[in-house]
């Protein structure tokens, strides 16, 4: 190959380094082999021109002087000259030839490491470090678990702008400074290489060899050996370049490797299979003399590896809110700005800001650096005074051209643009409802699938790559906002743009769902969503145009909502919206004017009205109410108003519907009223002086207690059935008032028997279980009484409810009823079988 000693031969392929000054005289033989001039380098100097100086730090970064100097040079030679001439034979002659040099395992690691995701790399300076003031128990926290032996892989995990990059920094430059780091890898999305994951062991293996010198060798023969590692699978890559030299070397001290942003790395396949390999490791090698810490956002993918039998019992650490450290942050940064920005602020008195401002934006970075981090950055801009940049911050919203949150828009952005396409509709659904200013802060999964009428795992499913910016408790399925900024951007169209979630589109769709949850009939829970749209719809349906697109549900809304915990608070200006909306049909318009109409009529003009005896209905109303306003009351002067609930509760109890009940109220204004006394006030000291002494008010007839009576009775079958609003009947103490319309009854009356044997018939476990909770021990024996003086009571009935009663702990007292639940009458109770 070598001719006269002067040099060598090559037909392409590739070489590396010849050591010695170098004469590189390369004939070209182009088609037959007619030579053109030779183009030669002479010397050294000639070769540093036009060549990169990174060329020889990568080609050859572990030989001496001379050496690196020469590989590289060679190298680029070969890549500029050999390369462009295919089919062409080439001539290199050298004079003062002192050796050949093979590259080692460890060049060819270093060729397909990514030093730009080290931690102390110059491409990402100035590296995020955590404040000196600041993380610092938190830190030192993480050390101590590295002294843990049962340690081996730590996931610190936290949402998107919590910290974790700046904290994963920190933690380097501390191991670096005790001796124990032995290698980083920061991912980043979106970089042509830091964000491919085929390159993470690689790297990582590289560094071990640095920082750990027993490594060294065992690392760079494995290259040499197999080249072909550095292409190989992750798993065979941590195997090999990382697993097995750590077997073969001696006396390898205890290292650290760290991986930050994984969740930043190219392809959830990729993340697992990174994951996959790490759990495989833990698994297999108990004794490996390196740690792992892996920090990234906690996204669904992620957190399901960590879940893996093979990581066992995984320490993690979740970045928590740190109001506390924020706010040091905030103040030494500020007190920076001040003293550097001393031409325009100086004769800004210290303290700058004031602690209002800074309590506000600590509020509003929900405990994360981020936020504080981009307020600063923001005002710190030499080329505006930082009161002026400050002022923009909270007027964000203000026409500007200066656009301080840029930085966490383009965050904001990212994470959403992760969610596919087609599950886009359904999630700004969902977050447009999540961002109603009116909701409670205990909003849940279950309470937004209730609105959408979907399975609280589709809302899991839509939300699945915004864990970044939400959590959902474990246990309550509450729905946490980590980012209170989020909230801005998302409602800001100049901000969020394609995102934004207050288009016309986004706010009628959530004002569908609004009305559609409020048309149930059926009787939801306590902590079921309609009692929370309840108390906002009416100011979100009208803080909408008028549009006739909702007219048809409107119409559907259930009034009980309304009226059952006072929540139609405002002063018609539903009625005005309707009234503003073209084509709204007159009766719609006016049943609205009645409702409320309904909801502003008191107590006292509702029963002191004179209605004629000829007036069936509108007698019965003020009879019903009349009752709930005393014996379902807790007798406090003056009474509570009954508008919200009593309306309401007079209307199931007297079993009419919502027109029906809206029609008789707004009759009665057609009546004289005849006020001449306190009537509430009289009644109470009746009741309280006598219970009896109610029996001859001129108000109540056996008609009346009848009707009361069996009202009652079909009111309990009705809601041992699930068919009533059970939820606001128990914030009363109707249950405890059935005796006494019951002891004003004749004994023998045949609609309150055959009602009270229906009851009894209809009993199962679980409709006994709903009636319990309206009813006493001491209602349930009167009844029993009343039906023991029935001459006409079937012995079964008298049977049942006497044996439900003795079934009851202590019944003299007033705690909930035992009922014994049997379709078939079958009773057991005390050892004594009853086949009734």
């Amino acid at each position: 190959m070598f001719h006269n000693n002067a040099g060598f031969h090559f037909s392409g392929g590739r070489f590396y380094s010849v050591a010695g000054d170098v004469n590189l005289q390369i004939n070209t033989v182009a088609g037959a082999g007619h030579p053109e001039e030779p183009r030669t380098i002479q010397d050294r100097d000639s070769l540093d021109e036009g060549f990169d100086g990174d060329i020889q730090r990568r080609f050859a970064p572990h030989s001496t002087t001379s050496e690196r100097y020469s590989t590289a040079t060679i190298q680029a030679a070969a890549d500029t000259f050999v390369r462009p001439c295919l089919e062409d034979m080439v001539h290199i002659a050298t004079s003062n030839v002192n050796h050949i040099y093979q590259a080692t395992g460890l060049d060819t690691l270093h060729r397909h490491a990514v030093v730009e995701a080290m931690y102390d790399s110059a491409e990402s300076f100035p590296q995020p470090r955590c404040h000196p003031e600041t993380r610092i128990e938190f830190l030192e926290d993480l050390l101590r678990r590295f002294d843990d032996p049962d340690t081996r892989v730590l996931w610190l995990h936290g949402p998107a702008g919590a910290g974790k990059s700046a904290i994963m920094q920190s933690l380097c430059q501390r191991l670096h400074d005790v001796g124990r780091l032995g290698g980083s890898y920061f991912f980043k999305r979106g970089h042509p290489n830091r964000s491919n994951g085929r390159f993470l062991f690689a790297t990582l293996a590289y560094q071990l060899a640095i920082f750990e010198r027993s490594l060294k060798f065992p690392i760079s023969k494995g290259v040499e050996a197999n080249p072909t590692l550095v292409s190989s699978s992750i798993a065979t890559q941590l195997r090999q370049l990382i697993v097995e030299p750590c077997g073969l070397a001696s006396g390898c001290g205890r290292r650290i490797l760290l991986i930050d942003g994984l969740d930043e790395c190219d392809g959830i396949p990729v993340q697992q299979e990174i994951l996959r390999s790490v759990g495989d490791i833990v698994c297999a090698h108990h004794t490996l003399p390196i740690k792992i810490i892996i920090a990234s956002r906690p996204e669904p993918d992620i957190s399901e590896m960590f879940g893996n039998p093979c990581f066992g019992d995984l320490d993690t650490i979740n970045i928590e809110q740190s109001f506390a450290d924020v706010d040091i942050f905030l103040r030494r940064e500020f007190a920076r700005i001040h003293k550097e920005h001393h031409s325009t602020m100086s004769t800004i008195p210290l303290p700058w800001p004031s602690d209002d401002v800074l309590s506000h934006l600590v509020e509003q970075s929900s405990g994360y650096f981020i936020y504080a981090d981009t307020v600063i950055k923001f005002v710190d801009d030499k080329y505006f005074r930082p009161t002026e940049q400050l002022e923009i911050i909270f007027n964000a919203d203000s026409e500007c051209d200066l656009s301080p949150f840029s930085p966490l828009d383009q965050l904001y952005r990212q994470i959403l643009c992760q969610v596919p396409n087609r599950c886009r509709p359904r999630l700004f659904t969902i977050l447009s409802l999540i961002f109603h200013p009116g909701w409670p802060e205990y909003l849940t999964i279950c309470h937004i699938a209730q609105l959408l009428d979907l399975e609280a795992s589709d809302i899991q499913l839509a939300m699945r790559g915004l864990h970044s910016v939400f959590a959902i408790d474990a246990d309550s399925q509450r729905i946490i906002l980590r980012h209170a900024s989020f909230r801005d951007f998302l409602i800001s169209k100049e901000r969020s743009s394609d995102f934004y979630i207050g288009s016309v589109s986004h706010r009628l769709d959530s004002a569908r769902a609004m009305l559609t949850t409020l048309s149930c009939k059926h009787s939801p829970p306590a902590d079921h969503i309609v009692w929370m749209v309840a108390r906002i719809w009416i100011d979100y349906i009208t803080s909408l145009e008028p549009c006739d697109v909702l007219l048809p549900l409107i119409r559907e809304v259930n009034f009980d909502f309304c009226f059952l915990k006072g929540f139609l608070a405002d002063d018609g200006q539903l009625v005005n919206w309707l009234a503003k909306t073209r084509d709204c049909p007159k009766d719609l318009l006016e049943l609205w004017e009645r409702v409320y109409h309904a909801r502003s009529y008191s107590l006292e003009h509702l029963l002191n009205r004179n209605v004629p005896e000829g007036q069936t209905q509108l007698r019965r109303l003020q009879a019903f109410t009349h009752f709930l306003s005393i014996f379902s009351s807790d007798h406090s002067d003056p009474p509570p108003d009954p508008r919200p609930k009593w309306v309401s509760c007079s209307r199931i109890l007297m079993d009419i519907s919502w027109p029906e009940m809206l029609a008789s109220i707004w009759d009665l204004q057609f009546f004289d009223s005849n006020v001449q006394r306190r009537w509430w006030t009289d009644e109470v000291q009746l009741l309280d002086s006598d219970p009896q002494l109610w029996t001859s008010n001129p108000r109540w007839t056996s008609d009346v207690y009848r009707d009361v009576a069996v009202a009652h009775v079909r009111l309990f079958r009705k809601i041992s059935d699930g068919e009533i609003l059970l939820v606001p009947l128990m914030q009363t103490r109707f249950g405890e008032t059935f005796s006494t319309p019951l002891s004003g009854c004749p004994p023998s009356n045949p609609d309150l028997l055959h009602e009270l044997h229906q009851l009894s018939l209809n009993w199962t476990e679980v409709s006994a279980l709903r009636l319990r909770r309206m009813l006493t021990v001491s209602n349930a024996r009167c009844i029993m009484e009343w039906l023991q003086t029935s001459p006409t009571c079937p012995p079964d009935l008298v049977r049942r409810w006497e044996l439900s009663v003795s079934a009851s702990d202590d019944p003299d007292s007033d705690k909930t009823f035992t009922i014994l639940p049997s379709p078939h009458l079958l009773l057991v109770t005390a050892g004594v079988e009853t086949n009734s």
